[in-house]
């Protein structure tokens, strides 16, 4: 009996080795490891962004891989209504609605608000909901909104409770389809310990006292506002955490569970230094962890110290309500506390936006905290082509790579060009840098962008790079080249543009090409050898020194391979040296000619 349990174990141990296996096996093809501690990375925002702020809402979209941002209080007074979205990893931030609802009885939009509570609703389409906060007069409000997100979000006004919950600093989260709605302060009141549910038309009392005088009772949390909760996935379970009591006094570092937010059971006290308000907090599925972020450390219940720790409680079942320190690498914001925060669990990371600094300075700034080490750089371009040419510019275009290779967004281009021959990282570095480089669109499509301030007459030579966000860069893309016209009637002698052959390669195409005009010099009717890579139209042309335009003949369509065509004038014209141009598309290959009278 005894050697077939160490059987057994020896069998289930060694499916847990190959468990693993794979999944170390895994890990290193797509280029990925987890880090427990994370790392902090500041995401650089060029372009608009929101103002400065504290007690706004932040929301992951995970149907559109974006972050959404909604109101917040205003420095020395006031509060938003602006609607921001953050395209991650790298951005940028774009304005869905301006700061100017100031209406609180309009039916159209949510008026100026802080301090509210705000949760994502998945589905098709996906919403946000915001209920409460307090107005930029310092009234509170009871109201509950939802935005469609999407290509054209909109807003909608959905019924208030009854009795009214005008509270702000609640919390507020979505689990199994249904809305929590737990505790907050009303107005010049203590916090309160009720719990409501939305079902998605009207607000339903679930649990706690509704009034502002007499105990909770022992089945649900004790009274508190500026405190957080979250969504235990792995057990199904809502976790309320933190926050005060009543006149920023009273702190509270303990932690209570529900799943059904009727029947609450108390986790006890996170250790002494774990007291927090005003603080973060966000699932983390993979490590199955709470992870509290900033906020004001009240342990004596009174002092205020901004707190620059992340500190984690595990969920697990095995370790649930064990307490830790986190040591992410990275500088990371430092001391932050009525910052906004949401989790991106397509990139494995927290996002925090805004808040204030250890001297109480409004902040607009975003950082990451990044669980996923990302080894895998984006693939590189390798039909970068022209699809035009102007006397001072060129416009290329690409198909856009991803952050890990050709899957997820990547995050900037680093185009140049110059007039040597770029065949190296070396040269490729040693290049003109494009300072207007667009930011990169969805993986798979088309991008192009205009490259001005170039000489006409020049052969320029032009390639670019892809980087992610955790700085990871792709090789160099083909190079291509071509010189600048002098007019759009006229181009460069000798020299043979790359054709835009739909995903191909990098490299001048040999096979397209004027063959050759005859011996030297020659006369009209001018025979002129050429080669075609793809069928189409195509003309040949001939110009004089000026640049006019002497001859033209448009050869129809032609298939792909060697042909011949004559040029001849229909009037005589001078000897001299003249210039012959074969077109197909945007594609031109010119040959110099001289021809005797």
């Amino acid at each position: 009996m005894h050697s077939t349990f160490v059987a057994r174990r020896h069998q289930r141990l060694g499916a847990l080795i190959a468990v693993v296996a794979a999944l170390l096996v895994l890990s290193a093809s797509v280029g990925w490891a987890r880090s427990t501690n994370g790392t902090w990375r500041l995401i650089d925002v060029s372009g608009a962004k929101p103002t400065i702020r504290k007690h706004s809402t932040l929301i992951y979209d995970a149907a559109s891989k974006r972050v959404v941002m909604f109101g917040g209080d205003k420095t020395p007074s006031g509060a938003y209504s602006d609607v921001w979205a953050f395209d991650m990893p790298c951005g940028p931030w774009v304005q869905l609605f301006a700061d100017n609802a100031t209406n609180c009885s309009s039916t159209s939009r949510p008026c100026r608000r802080h301090g509210h509570a705000a949760t994502y609703l998945p589905g098709s389409p996906a919403k946000m909901l915001i209920h409460g906060g307090k107005r930029e007069d310092g009234v509170l409000i009871d109201d509950t909104w939802q935005m469609t997100l999407g290509t054209t979000p909109a807003w909608t006004r959905l019924s208030a409770t009854t009795p009214a919950i005008d509270r702000w600093h609640a919390s507020m989260v979505n689990f199994n389809g249904v809305t929590y709605f737990f505790g907050g302060k009303e107005q010049f009141s203590i916090g309160m310990c009720d719990t409501w549910a939305f079902g998605g038309s009207s607000w339903s009392y679930v649990s706690g006292n509704t009034t502002q005088s007499g105990g909770c009772g022992p089945t649900v949390p004790e009274r508190r506002y500026h405190h957080s909760q979250i969504v235990d996935t792995g057990l199904g379970r809502t976790l309320v955490f933190g926050g005060e009591y009543e006149d920023e006094v009273g702190a509270t570092s303990n932690v209570w569970w529900s799943a059904n937010g009727s029947s609450w059971t108390p986790l006890g006290n996170a250790p002494t230094g774990y007291s927090r308000v005003l603080h973060t907090a966000s699932y983390d599925p993979i490590a199955q962890r709470m992870i509290v972020i900033g906020g004001y450390d009240k342990s004596d219940g009174y002092q205020q110290l901004i707190i620059s720790a992340v500190t984690s409680m595990s969920t697990s079942s095995a370790h649930y309500g064990a307490w830790s320190t986190l040591s992410p690498a990275g500088s990371g914001p430092g001391g932050i506390a009525e910052h906004a925060a949401a989790y991106d669990s397509d990139g494995d990371r927290i996002l925090v936006f805004g808040g204030v600094d250890q001297n109480g300075t409004f902040r607009n700034d975003i950082w990451a905290l990044e669980f996923a080490d990302d080894f895998t750089p984006p693939a590189a371009v390798s039909n970068l082509q022209f699809t035009n040419l102007t006397p001072s510019s060129a416009t290329i275009r690409w198909t856009v790579p991803g952050d890990d290779g050709t899957t997820g967004k990547a995050c900037r281009y680093e185009i140049r060009y110059s007039l040597s021959a770029i065949t190296d990282d070396a040269s490729f570095a040693a290049a003109t840098l494009q300072t207007n480089s667009p930011v990169p669109a969805t993986h798979g499509t088309l991008q192009s962008t205009v490259i001005g301030g170039l000489s006409s007459g020049l052969v320029y030579y032009f390639a670019m790079k892809t980087s992610d966000e955790a700085g990871n860069v792709s090789s160099l893309s083909n190079v291509i080249a071509t010189c600048i016209p002098y007019t759009p009637n006229t181009i460069c002698d000798d020299f043979k543009a790359q054709p835009p052959v739909e995903g191909g390669g990098g490299g001048t195409q040999a096979q397209f090409g004027i063959r050759s005009l005859g011996s030297q010099p020659a006369t009209l009717p001018l025979r002129v050898d050429f080669g075609l890579v793809r069928s189409g139209p195509v003309s040949i042309e001939m110009f004089d020194v000026t640049g006019r335009r002497v001859v033209q003949r448009d050869l129809g369509d032609l298939a792909m391979g060697d042909h011949s065509a004559s040029l001849s004038a229909g009037s005589s014209i001078a000897a001299g040296l003249y210039v012959v141009r074969l077109r197909q598309g945007n594609i031109t290959s010119t040959r110099r000619v001289v021809l005797l009278q």
